[in-house]
């Protein structure tokens, strides 16, 4: 018998996600304050970049965002 648990499909799933780096461009909606600007790039490091960007947009003003690059680490 061996000793590895057998992994579920959601297991692997889990396990194979990886981390990619994100540029993000974000700049804020009009018609709010500060909305006038060109906004800037930050760069974040996750593996659900949908879930990642509705928590940095929480206690803001609303904001617009787009990628600009991403890249797999080694």
């Amino acid at each position: 018998m061996s000793k590895y648990k057998k992994l579920s499909k959601k297991d692997l799933a889990l396990q194979d996600k990886e981390n990619k780096t994100y540029k993000i461009h974000i700049r804020p909606c009009a018609p709010f304050s500060g909305s006038e600007g060109d906004g800037e790039v930050i760069e974040i490091t996750t593996d659900r970049l949908g879930w990642s960007m509705k928590e940095f947009q929480r206690n803001r003003a609303p904001l617009l965002w787009d990628v600009k690059s991403s890249k797999t680490p080694i």
